[in-house]
């Protein structure tokens, strides 16, 4: 077997309760992170053109933007998109996210 075949099954085999809890907590943390800039950077000028341009090019019920809320097509899921973001939250383990709480900032 491949590097990647080994990856390919790693990703389709494992499920979040074979992590131990250390990779799960860092797990969430890279994640969260990555929704926060995800969240700065929608409101940035880049962010305004590309949700500008989805919005008159690329109509469609496949995303919301985060910028105008608007509907546009997935194929735009790169774009910064709200439901991907509140899905992601909801389905947060509430002891992760409990100990996520707890943390103090590094």
């Amino acid at each position: 077997m491949g590097a990647i075949d080994n990856v390919t099954d790693f990703i389709t085999t494992t499920s979040w309760s074979d992590l131990p809890p250390a990779i799960q907590t860092k797990s969430v943390s890279c994640l969260l992170d990555s929704f926060g800039a995800t969240l700065v950077g929608a409101r940035t000028k880049v962010a305004e053109i590309a949700d500008t341009y989805a919005r008159e090019h690329l109509k469609g019920d496949g995303a919301t933007s985060l910028g105008s809320g608007a509907k546009v097509s997935a194929t735009v899921r790169g774009l910064p998109d709200v439901d991907a973001v509140s899905d992601f939250v909801r389905a947060l383990p509430a002891p992760v996210g409990q100990r996520r709480s707890a943390e103090k900032p590094s």
